[in-house]
């Protein structure tokens, strides 16, 4: 149509008449803004007036276009009529808050200032998805983002004044999304995820059953009816005009899916996944997007006839439906033999029928000024009977059979809960019942069709029987007539004789026949083997056992090849098992070899070893260069041995060397050796016989070094047996100190150097006591000999300086590194080590040394006046004063 508005999802746009103007409707729209996410995407909510009596009666869009209503914080709007069934409500559902906003349309037009109902005690709803209004006009049916108990809520709406006012939350674990009435209000149907949040794995269809109560009823009431397989929630739904929901099959959005009876509690309403297909042809080109037309909330709910299911002689109930609008009725009930009791005005009346069968019952009804003739054929039932689908059976593939359960009055339901008529065509096999129901009861029956199919027939391949063996020849003829070549109809029979054997098969569907050639093996070959064998100077014999029938070989040792290969004397045997039996046969075999004589190599024996010659007395008979004939000799010199073997096929002869060691020397270590600490000694073990060595260390070296006093021994393992010999090693010891450390000489003194005892002296000055005295500065060196050859040397330095006889520790330093009172230098301290703390003059110990050789300050220091505490750590003496630092 000319003058379109915007490009929004259905689900915002809706058509409302305006009262009392027939060709006028105002068209609201709700653009959507885009935001980057869409659970908080805003809408622009507008309206138009459509004018359908001009433009040559096609309509179009008048000057009243794209008019602003409502700001973006409102979407998803839905439709009332009045309770005066004249005017209509719009109403706005809030984007994040609890507010609602409802617009009156009259014959005026659009009331721009709305009824604001404020649900301040309801938990904040999020988003709202979708919202439905109940048939009555009374309640309305919101899903939101709430990830709580509030995703699914009920709400009051007064269609007199335009107030929302809560109700109740329907308990719920996940989002709630899609929301349709049952065209008789009393249920609810709502899409959820398995899952909280909208990353769900799938989602599901609920059913509630709205009778049941409070809220914590209506949530026990809570019915799973299908699974989608998928996670896509906008699963929208829309009553239509023949009372059935439609929902979009959102994982293709090619198809419908259909609720067939949405007021029945539970499975029975019948919901049907991709009922209706939008693009039955070849291409997917008509397809819902994501929802359904919205209508005005009275459209599809207008006043019907219901019957309370009765049975003839009950008296028949009779409502009207959806009458939330309805002022008053007049019923007909097609019984005029009744008299005045055919008509009534009551709502909800009763009239008892005389005779069963179809009656047409009649009821106009008036609303606001108008009226509306409703017209219904009703049955009065007798009592069921049983429906009748026949027997079990069987058709061909292709065929199709007639299911018929007809009863006069009587609804039907299939094994298939969709065919709903009285017959029902069968096009594949399985088993098929009806459940045919009236006012009187409920009856069902079932049958099973199966399908002859075209029948497979096999007797094999043809055959090759071993002698006496039989054959049984089998088919399977479930559903089929058997016929073999011998006459007989039998599921098989029992071949014995050669020859063709056919079996025929034959259903409804046609006749297969199979046939096999029977054939007979001979009786196989007993004795293949060679005769009996006596072989001279041979070790071993190749047997053929190949036969002309055999499929395996079996020898005595349990070999499988058709070859054997004896290596000594005995009987052998093979079984050879054919295609029919196994057959064993024989041999003999008399193997007569070289004798196995061999005294082996050249020997060297240690000096009074023996060694045991043997020979084998296998194949023959046995003499020694000695004349002995024992299998066994003794050598216990050396020369020249042979041993001789004889039997029918000759004589062998074997002979061999035996020499013997000289024996090994026991003394090769050298003499013992005393010498100095300080000089290396390699213990040379080599032994002119050794294979190996052994030191008393476990180290295998022929040399070992001395490197301390003591006794060391080699063991040496030769050819024929272990040596050991030993060597004592004195090192002489290095005096522990010649002379003392560096010292002092105090002017005008002497002091005495005294060198460790020795053997002998010689000081640097010429003399050769153990001490001298000296009495002059310089260096002074001594040579101690310790006897054999050894000498050890030392040196000491000698200083003079001016000796102090008392105590002189400083007050005063100048550490400016000009080599002149750097330090902190006492003198003429008594020997040992002084330990000395530093204190400044607030009390704080700043330097500590258990060992001090004039080292503070070591770092920079500010002038000031310091605390030093001096203590020998031998002999506790204590200097304790005071110390300026001056730079």
């Amino acid at each position: 149509m000319p003058n379109g508005l915007f490009n929004a999802a259905s689900l915002h746009n809706l058509i409302i008449p305006w009262p009392g103007q027939q060709q006028k409707y105002f068209f609201f729209n709700a653009e959507q803004v885009s935001t980057p996410n869409p659970v908080s995407s805003l809408y622009y909510n507008a309206y138009s007036v459509v004018d359908m009596a001009i433009n040559n009666g096609l309509g179009d869009v008048t000057s009243v276009k794209n008019t602003f209503l409502i700001d973006s914080t409102f979407s998803t709007p839905v439709s009332v009529k009045h309770r005066n069934n004249r005017d209509y409500w719009i109403i706005f559902s809030p984007v994040a808050s609890n507010t609602f906003k409802a617009f009156l349309i009259s014959p005026a037009g659009i009331n721009t200032t709305p009824v604001t109902s404020n649900l301040s005690s309801v938990p904040p709803l999020g988003f709202i998805w979708e919202i439905k209004a109940s048939p009555d006009g009374k309640t309305l049916a919101v899903s939101n983002s709430a990830l709580n108990s509030d995703s699914l809520r009920l709400l009051n709406f007064d269609h007199a004044t335009g107030m929302v006012s809560p109700k109740l939350a329907i308990p719920t674990l996940t989002q709630a999304y899609g929301l349709e009435f049952s065209p008789d209000g009393t249920k609810l149907y709502s899409v959820r995820h398995d899952s909280a949040g909208i990353n769900s794995t799938f989602a599901h269809l609920y059913q509630y059953d709205l009778s049941a109560g409070s809220a914590t009823a209506i949530g026990s009431s809570e019915t799973h009816i299908y699974s989608y397989g998928h996670n896509y929630h906008l699963n929208d739904m829309q009553v239509g005009p023949d009372g059935k929901i439609y929902e979009i099959a959102s994982s293709t959005r090619r198809y419908l899916n259909v609720i067939n009876r949405p007021n029945l509690k539970g499975k029975a309403c019948r919901f049907v996944p991709n009922a209706i297909d939008l693009d039955p042809g070849t291409g997917r080109t008509r397809f819902s997007e994501r929802f359904l037309p919205s209508f005005v909330q009275s459209y599809f709910y207008r006043p019907k006839i219901d019957l309370q299911q009765t049975c003839f002689g009950d008296t028949a109930r009779f409502q009207l439906s959806n009458n939330a609008y309805v002022d008053s009725v007049r019923w007909n009930f097609g019984d005029p033999a009744s008299g005045a009791l055919n008509k009534s005005t009551a709502f909800n009346p009763k009239h008892f029928y005389a005779t069963p069968g179809p009656k047409q019952v009649q009821a106009i009804v008036h609303f606001n000024f108008t009226s509306d003739t409703l017209n219904q054929t009703i049955y009065i039932p007798v009592s069921i009977t049983k429906p009748n689908l026949g027997p079990d059976r069987s058709i061909c593939p292709g065929d199709t059979l007639l299911l018929r359960a007809f009863q006069p009055g009587a609804t039907y339901e299939w094994q298939d809960s969709i065919n709903t008529d009285s017959i029902y065509v069968v096009t594949k096999p399985g088993t098929y019942w009806v459940q045919v129901s009236n006012g009187c009861g409920v009856r069902t029956d079932s049958v099973t069709i199966t399908f002859d199919q075209p029948l497979s027939l096999s007797l094999g391949a043809d055959t090759l029987l071993c002698p006496g063996q039989q054959l049984q020849l089998q088919v399977n003829a479930s559903g089929a007539s058997v016929l073999w070549s011998d006459s007989t109809t039998g599921n098989s029979i029992t071949v014995t004789q050669p020859g063709t054997y056919w079996a025929q098969l034959s259903n409804s569907c046609g006749s297969w026949r199979d046939s096999i050639n029977v054939s007979y093996r001979p009786a196989p070959v007993a004795q293949w083997l060679p005769n009996d064998l006596t072989l001279c100077k041979q070790t071993q014999y190749t047997i053929n056992g190949t036969h002309p029938d055999a499929l395996s070989y079996k020898w005595q040792d349990g070999s499988t090849s058709s070859t054997f290969t004896a290596t000594v004397s005995g009987t052998y045997w093979l079984e050879v098992t054919t295609a029919c039996t196994t057959v064993r046969d024989s041999i003999h075999i008399t193997l007569i070899p070289t004798p196995p004589i061999n005294l082996g190599p050249d020997t060297l024996l240690c000096p009074s070893e023996r060694l045991q010659l043997q020979v084998s007395t296998r194949g023959g008979n046995i003499r020694w260069q000695d004349g002995s004939t024992d299998t066994t000799f003794t050598v216990t010199k050396a020369g020249i041995y042979w041993a001789q073997i004889s039997n029918s096929c000759g004589s062998w002869r074997d002979s061999v060397r035996v020499s013997y060691r000289s024996p090994s020397i026991t003394n090769w270590l050298p003499k013992d050796t005393t010498l100095c600490l300080q000089n290396r000694f390699v213990i040379n073990g080599q032994h002119p016989d050794a294979i190996s060595y052994k030191w008393q260390d476990g180290s295998s070296n022929v040399v070992f070094e001395a490197k301390t006093s003591g006794i060391y021994w080699v063991d040496v393992t030769t050819a024929c047996t272990t040596l050991r010999d030993s060597v004592q090693i004195t090192l002489l010891p290095l005096p522990a100190r010649l002379l003392p450390t560096d010292t002092l000489l105090c002017s005008g003194e002497s002091i005495h150097l005294k060198a460790p005892p020795g053997k002998s002296y010689k000081w640097s000055n010429g003399q050769t006591s153990q001490s001298i005295t000296v009495s002059q500065p310089g260096a002074y060196k001594v040579e101690v000999g310790m006897g054999e050859n050894c000498f050890y040397s030392g040196a000491v330095n000698v200083k003079e300086e001016r000796c102090y006889r008392t105590a002189f520790i400083p007050n005063l330093i100048t550490p400016n590194n000009d080599n002149t009172n750097d330090r902190f230098d006492p003198k003429g301290l008594e020997a040992g080590p002084w330990q000395l703390e530093i204190y400044n003059r607030w009390g704080s110990r700043i330097y500590q040394n258990s060992n001090y050789t004039n080292q503070w300050p070591e770092q920079d220091i500010p002038a000031a006046t310091y605390y030093y505490l001096l203590r020998n750590k031998e002999s506790g003496k204590t200097y304790k004063g005071w110390i300026e630092v001056v730079k």
